[in-house]
C-alpha cells in the first residue's frame, strides 16, 4: 500500500516518462517549493541558471493570477519563441518545466 507521498512520486515519475518521451522535449526539470532543482535531465549549469529564473517567475505569475481573481489558481504558464518553448506547470509539492525545440511546420 502507498501513503500520499509515494503516489505523488509514482505519478511524477510516469508523467516525466511520458514527457521525455516526445521528440521534440530536450529535457525536464522538478523544482521543489523552494525552487531547488531536485531532478533535471540537463547538466548542472544550465539547470541551475533556470531554476532561479523559472521559479521566481512561477511564483510571481501565481500572484497576478490571484491578484485579478482570488478565486482562481494558476494551472500553467507557456513561454515561447522561433526555437524554444518553456512550458510551467506549478503545483503545491512541485513545479515541473518542459524545455521542447518548437517544430518548424
Amino acid at each position: 500500500m502507498y501513503n500520499i507521498k509515494d503516489q505523488n512520486t509514482v505519478e511524477l515519475e510516469n508523467t516525466l516518462k511520458r514527457l521525455q518521451g516526445h521528440k521534440e522535449v530536450q529535457g525536464v526539470i522538478v523544482l521543489n517549493e523552494e525552487g531547488t532543482a531536485t531532478q533535471s535531465s540537463f547538466e548542472a549549469e544550465f539547470t541551475n541558471k533556470l531554476q532561479k529564473y523559472v521559479h521566481n517567475f512561477a511564483e510571481q505569475s501565481r500572484s497576478i493570477v490571484r491578484d485579478m481573481d482570488p478565486t482562481n489558481e494558476l494551472s500553467y504558464i507557456r513561454v515561447k519563441n522561433s526555437k524554444i518553448e518553456f512550458l510551467i506547470a506549478p503545483g503545491e509539492d512541485y513545479t515541473i518545466l518542459v524545455v521542447q525545440t518548437v517544430s518548424q511546420d
